[in-house]
């Protein structure tokens, strides 16, 4: 109908009507003329009204429109709703739609790990593993606390055959969440298919006791110490146990599963079902030292001094190759605990990765907090961090660290640092899962040195081990990791590993002073 058909429509019906009023009531015929007029303006408005409601409904634009405005659209209420529906849709069995729901509920939502999660489920279930992958490694990136994402990539992973990225990232999620049940089952299984096998045996004893008479974990347990066997390796007690609850500048959030079932299990999935339930989380108790000798305590890591405008220098003088003894060599266990001490001391030197970049510690604190509010380029904020962790001031090298996390975050060096910081402020279950980030974005030694370290620090002297071992295959002429795995499998009495380890060390120069001493030990 057009605008004037409208308008005489409404005309006449407001003269019919005002005609009865005025005829019913004795209404002046002025009065009566002023309702017509204002009756007329609203017949006009209400017919042109819905004339366009009409057209609006009669095209996808407008029906999209109109979903959202009365609540029937999917992003009504943020991207909550819509991860409900991509959820629905994969149970129906609309693969296209859960994949399309699930990309908006991420695309068109403010960062949350949790949904992340849940729409790489979606992803995964839908046979798109590529798009999985980006949404879980989205989601470790909001959610650095939040588990569930580093679990389902590393299972993914671990399916895939991508077993380093699989170990690295089943490692962080215990970092944050140790007591989550099948999780120290998962890594196991990986453990197992790296060789990695007295990891795999201490992995699935802890499974152990997280869920008793847990079948394939009884298996897998047998399997490792059968490996263990075959390869003429004797493996002293290694068990994790579980060291005091650290001090958190920030606190560790264990979240629970957002979908039914926690996470998707490694194939070949376990068929059993577990006898109980999980325990709950143990009670802290003092990490026993490796032999009667009460062990070094843990200290916070001290800066270097560097002069004024200084380049650090990582590397130590090569020590000299140490004479062999005729004797016997003592017992492993004898040395065990001076070498966990060694090995922590050292390692609380800043440089002892040689990871730190140059750095210039001539500036004050407040000039710091200038510089690195200006900065953009990541070697300034590496350069302006170092300086600031050199000089102690922790929170502005936290500041840099973050900032060039969020600006580069395709480099491993920022995480890395930031762990170091948090490692030198005695928060080591930040530090664990930075340096955990690290090794994923950039596979690198360094940081599985580092988590080699904080594993021994707690007690898991098979973790801690097995995180030296990576660091040396991914780069064999990287010394520090050489000498820790030398040092680590001390306490593990490996003493084929120990001299094969610290041997290498020593001939790649730059070990520290008493690596000669260990090897001899060792029977080297």
């Amino acid at each position: 109908m057009s605008l004037p058909g409208a308008e005489l429509l409404a005309r006449q019906f407001a003269e019919a009507f005002t005609g009865r009023i005025s005829a019913a009531a004795n209404v002046p015929r002025m009065l009566a003329a002023n309702i017509e007029r204002v009756l007329i303006r609203l017949a006009i408005g209400l017919l042109v009204a819905a004339a366009v409601a009409g057209i609006v409904s009669l095209t996808p634009p407008g029906r999209a429109l109109l979903e959202r405005m009365t609540g029937n659209g999917v992003q009504t209420t943020g991207h909550g709703p819509v991860i409900d529906q991509a959820e629905t849709a994969l149970q129906r069995g609309d693969l296209d739609a859960a994949k399309r729901l699930a990309a908006r509920a991420i695309d068109h939502g403010p960062p949350d790990a949790s949904i992340d999660y849940r729409a790489g489920n979606v992803q995964l279930a839908a046979g798109d593993e590529k798009r999985a992958e980006a949404d879980y490694l989205t989601g470790e990136q909001q959610g650095a606390t939040y588990p569930w994402n580093f679990i389902a990539i590393g299972q993914l992973y671990a399916r895939q055959g991508k077993l380093l990225e699989a170990d690295a990232n089943l490692r962080a999620a215990i970092g944050i969440a140790p007591t989550i049940q099948f999780l120290h089952y998962d890594l196991g299984a990986v453990e197992l298919r790296e060789g990695l096998y007295a990891a795999a045996q201490a992995d699935f004893d802890r499974e152990l006791t997280i869920t008793p008479g847990y079948r394939p974990a009884i298996q897998g347990k047998a399997d490792a110490t059968e490996l263990l066997r075959k390869h003429g390796i004797v493996v002293a007690d290694v068990r994790p146990r579980p060291s005091p609850t650290p001090s958190l500048a920030i606190p560790i959030l264990i979240a629970p599963s957002p979908s039914p079932t926690p996470t998707p299990q490694v194939a070949p999935s376990p068929t059993e079902t577990p006898t109980s339930s999980p325990s709950p989380t143990p009670t802290p108790t003092s990490t026993p030292s490796p032999s009667p000798t009460p062990a070094a305590t843990h200290k916070p890591h001290k800066a270097v001094p560097v002069t004024k405008s200084a380049t650090v220098h990582h590397h130590r003088p090569p020590s000299p190759t140490p004479l062999i003894s005729s004797a016997p060599p003592p017992n492993l266990a004898a040395v065990a605990s001076d070498a966990r001490s060694y090995l922590l001391g050292e390692a609380q030197d800043l440089s002892f990765t040689h990871a730190l970049p140059a750095a210039d510690t001539s500036d004050s604190p407040a000039q710091l907090a200038v510089k690195i509010g200006a900065a953009h380029s990541e070697p300034d904020l590496l350069r302006l961090g170092t300086g600031a962790l050199l000089q102690g001031d922790l929170g502005a090298a936290a500041s840099a660290f973050s900032t060039a996390s969020s600006l580069f975050p395709g480099d491993w060096r920022p995480a890395y640092l930031a762990g170091l910081t948090a490692q030198a402020r005695g928060d080591d279950a930040s530090a664990r899962v930075l340096f955990a980030t690290a090794a994923r974005i950039g596979v690198r030694p360094e940081p599985y040195t580092s988590l080699a370290i904080e594993a021994l620090n707690a007690g898991d002297v098979a973790s801690a081990l097995s995180y030296a071992r990576r660091a040396g295959v991914l780069d064999p002429q990287y010394e520090p990791a050489r000498f820790t795995a030398g040092m680590i499998a001390i306490l593990a009495a490996d003493a084929p590993l120990a001299r094969r380890e610290l041997g290498a060390a020593i001939s790649l120069g730059g070990a520290p002073e008493r690596a000669g001493f260990f090897l001899v030990a060792a029977g080297g």
